[in-house]
């Protein structure tokens, strides 16, 4: 387990044994006589992940180096930030989709507002109409609008 001193923002590897801790790199022991004092001067420390993006070749790719946090911003501002590998590999997907209809002709054309519902006004070309019964699985609202939200 990687542990972080909370005085000296030392990170080490150690490992539990039976009356303390042994640091993993030197093989030094640390004697606690209760966890208490253990949590005074230690803490869990975790590697901080690095986000995704997708790349120019419409891969998913990790942030690695440094980073702006101006070019952070503009990744969030259209949408191409991830925190995990499996949020931007279900973009990559949605993105894909979406190419796929647009290459059939098909292209919302308004919303249809009523007190009760919401309705999505889509236009089909005659590519789309031909080969409606393919578009199923492009045409998954759950793939393409589905979320948390």
């Amino acid at each position: 387990m990687k542990l972080r001193n909370k005085r000296t923002g030392e990170i080490v590897e150690y490992d539990i044994v039976e009356a303390g801790l042994r640091n993993m790199s030197v093989g030094n022991y640390v004697a606690c006589n209760s966890l208490g004092e253990f949590n005074e001067e230690w803490e869990d420390y975790e590697e901080p992940k690095n986000p995704y993006f997708i790349n120019w070749f419409g891969e998913v790719s990790e942030l690695l180096g440094h980073i702006s946090d101006r070019e952070i911003e503009k990744l969030k501002e259209v949408g191409n930030y991830f925190e995990t590998k499996e949020e931007a590999e279900k973009a990559v997907e949605k993105l894909k989709a979406w190419k796929r209809l647009k290459d059939k002709g098909f292209k919302f054309t308004g919303i249809n507002d009523d007190e009760d519902s919401q309705e999505l006004i889509t236009q089909c070309g005659i590519l789309c109409e031909a080969d409606i019964y393919h578009l199923e699985k492009d045409v998954d609202f759950l793939l393409l609008f589905g979320g948390e939200e």
